[in-house]
């Protein structure tokens, strides 16, 4: 898997890529790619030594120095991005879970009224039931009593 280590440039400023290899997690074996962004003028230079023939035969320690710091450049600044993001990804884990305990304190909340909300209808329903029956039984009674007398 390759993983891009891109810093924002203007669009007319060219750059040059190195592929280092890496462990990911520090676990042997499972090695992936890194591509590490250098500057243009790195790539420049390399570009005009190249053409120029004047690394044949000899090595330029200097390049290979400022290719090696602008390297560790660029990946200090995509820890210092993924641990930002990781800040930040920490925060909103923490926000959401506090959102979560409040809208389960809310939940519980509802619960509750809608128990005692329910416990009240039955109540209500209890005695409108009885106020049914005892208004029926006195229409009856009323009407028996008021039928035998006739």
């Amino acid at each position: 898997m390759v993983e891009a280590a891109m810093q924002s440039r203007d669009e007319a400023e060219s750059t040059a890529l190195a592929v280092v290899p890496t462990t990911p997690a520090g676990g042997p074996g499972a090695a992936s790619d890194r591509v590490v962004e250098f500057s243009a003028s790195m790539k420049d230079r390399l570009l005009q030594s190249a053409a120029d023939g004047t690394n044949a035969g000899k090595r330029d320690w200097s390049s290979a120095l400022d290719l090696v710091s602008e390297a560790f450049e660029a990946i200090r600044m995509a820890d210092e991005r993924a641990a930002a993001s990781e800040e930040y990804q920490a925060e909103l884990v923490q926000r959401h879970a506090d959102h979560v305990k409040v809208l389960e304190t809310r939940i519980a909340a509802a619960e509750k009224r809608a128990d005692a909300a329910e416990n009240r209808a039955k109540t209500a329903e209890g005695w409108l039931s009885k106020f049914h029956d005892t208004i029926i039984d006195e229409f009856q009674r009323t009407f028996a009593s008021r039928g035998g007398a006739r």
